[in-house]
């Protein structure tokens, strides 16, 4: 939506995906693999200079045998598939694989195609807005970006008194809310703030709305539209190493539980919904990483502002992420954050937090080496047994570190990648090596989720493990769609999509 420079006037949904792919250059289509395999046309009309429903209509009644062979085409590519998806009632794998199908069949389409189609999937009031206008859309959208356009979605939110959103109808976990264009995006990088400064400056609008946003910790140590960029502009969740600033969503109230998520990439963002919520709830999302531990997100938050939230009050003296059991009679709450000499309440043993501190430290090591591209040599099997055996001294000695301390976490998820990998080489004990690998994956996962807090919003790296573990060889049957049927629910939630975004898929986190 946010790139084809067309216009939705006069064109049916059937008849403008048609025409704007006709006119597009048949050069890069690729022939389907399956289905009909259709002779296209190599050299197709040239693309209007003017990509309007004007001009695309014109072109197209000038080559009309070619906008025939387009429409046999795409009836072709797209007819057998959505006939057996109408008589069929698939499995949640054969689903998947449909989807995977249909993925393939709109890339071979081309890319006008699948643009249009995304333009007639834009929310209805902007795409009213420009029926009957002869401009293009991408000038229309670069205007309405230079002044910092927002729309809530079907009357479910409603401005507070405070600057930010309350509820005003019923809404469902999952349902967008809010839909806004950013005024100015950068690169992550030393001269990001410099370079949303100059997009700022640009629009005079946009720039005197800006500098009524807070400035957080940074006010004093920068100039003023500056420190207010720092404050507010977040990075894309669907373009990492992206950050872009939006007026409205910058209003909405922190909270390390969030009930709402913010869906943004460069251009564009969406506020989704976490959980179901009814009339008169304030909207809050989190401005940092949920699963970090409590001091590590108020340091995000930085001077001048601290967390009061229901979550932050129950960590502030007893961090779940550095709390530990007591090795003599499993009970009790040792803190590793507390240095003082520390006792066990209902045992009297003594705890040594700078011995726990130490196995920390060891899995940490462990954790760096697995990290490089050296690990990769030797024997996955022997491997894992020695990451197992410096997991099992970490958390089961005298002294024994925080089962959910991030780099514990972290080892737990080494030995059971090991064991992975191991189950894919010939010669192994393929049942064994995959009892190994799901006993720590799951206390990996299990843990991972109970640092996120009682919230429904998960990080990046949660989910992607979620549907790494998708590729392994599950127990039988229903426990596989039990974990696709979480990971799905994740995915509708976080980004209104069954999967994750093609851009997340391959990054490490």
């Amino acid at each position: 939506m946010l790139e084809c420079p067309s216009s939705a006037a006069k064109l049916s949904p059937m008849s403008a995906a048609i025409a704007a792919s006709t006119v597009f250059s048949w050069r890069s289509y690729r022939r389907p693999s399956h289905l009909f395999h259709l002779r296209s046309a190599r050299h197709g009309p040239v693309l209007p200079s003017r990509y309007s429903a004007e001009e695309i209509s014109r072109t197209c009644q000038q080559h009309m045998q070619r906008v025939f062979a387009r429409c046999i085409q795409v009836a072709g590519r797209c007819g057998g598939w959505l006939f057996a998806i109408m008589r069929e009632n698939p499995s949640a794998e054969e689903d998947a694989l449909r989807a995977s199908e249909l993925r393939k069949a709109l890339v071979d389409l081309g890319p006008s195609f699948v643009k249009v189609g995304q333009l007639l999937g834009a929310p209805a009031p902007f795409l009213e807005s420009l029926a009957g206008k002869a401009g293009e859309l991408g000038a229309e959208w670069d205007r309405r970006r230079s002044t910092g356009y927002s729309e809530i979605l079907e009357g479910r939110l409603q401005r507070s008194d405070e600057g930010g959103f309350v509820v005003a109808k019923d809404v469902l976990a999952g349902q967008p809310l809010l839909f806004e264009a950013s005024v100015a995006c950068a690169p992550v990088g030393p001269t990001a703030c410099g370079s949303l400064a100059r997009q700022c400056r640009a629009s005079p609008g946009v720039l005197e709305k800006v500098m009524k946003l807070p400035t957080g910790r940074f006010t004093g140590e920068t100039r003023e539209l500056e420190a207010g960029l720092a404050c507010n502009a977040r990075e894309c969740s669907r373009e990492p190493g992206f950050v872009a600033l939006f007026l409205a969503c910058s209003q909405i109230p922190h909270s390390c539980c969030p009930n709402a998520i913010i869906d943004s990439a460069q251009t564009h963002a969406v506020l989704r919904a976490l959980d179901d919520m009814v009339v008169g709830t304030t909207v809050n999302v989190s401005y940092v990483t949920v699963s970090l531990n409590h001091q590590a997100r108020q340091s995000q938050l930085g001077q001048g502002f601290s967390c009061k939230c229901s979550r932050c009050v129950s960590e502030e003296s007893n961090d779940p992420q550095f709390t530990v059991a007591c090795s003599s009679c499993k009970k009790g709450s040792l803190s590793l954050s507390r240095e003082d000499p520390q006792h066990c309440k209902a045992c009297g043993a003594e705890f040594v937090a700078a011995e726990a501190l130490r196995h920390v430290k060891e899995a940490a090591k462990a954790n760096a080496f697995m990290a490089k591209a050296e690990s990769a040599r030797g024997d996955a099997v022997q491997k894992a047994m020695a990451l197992e055996t410096r997991l099992r001294t970490a958390t089961t000695s005298a002294n024994p570190a925080p089962p959910r301390h991030p780099q514990i976490l972290q080892l737990m998820n080494n030995v059971a990648n090991c064991y992975f990998y191991a189950a894919q080489t010939p010669g192994s004990n393929q049942a064994a090596c995959w009892a190994g690998f799901w006993t720590y994956k799951q206390r990996f996962m299990e843990g991972l989720e109970a640092n996120h807090g009682p919230t429904k919003q998960r990080d990046l790296h949660y989910i992607l493990s979620l549907r790494r573990m998708l590729s392994a060889k599950f127990s039988d049957r229903e426990e596989r769609e039990k974990h696709q049927q979480k990971f799905e629910q994740l995915c509708l939630i976080h980004f209104g999509e069954h999967d994750i975004p093609q851009s997340l898929r391959d990054l490490r986190r």
